[in-house]
């Protein structure tokens, strides 16, 4: 199922106030009605950038 365009617009602004990697964090998409494949994949995202920052962590890096 295709995102109305009410949708995109919603979409674009978060992430445009918000910032692509902020968004994916801590909003994503969970709408699974609406786009299943979307929300799949912001799960991926946010569970990858999670350890992503956990590594560098480990690895001493401060991570504001």
């Amino acid at each position: 199922m295709a995102l109305q365009k009410e949708d995109i617009e919603q979409l674009f602004g978060e992430i445009e106030n918000q910032g692509f990697g902020y968004w994916i964090e801590n909003y994503g998409f969970n709408d699974k009605e609406k786009d299943p494949k979307l929300v799949e994949l912001c799960e991926k995202a946010s569970e990858a950038m999670g350890n992503l920052k956990r590594h560098l962590q480990e690895q001493g890096v401060e991570i504001c």
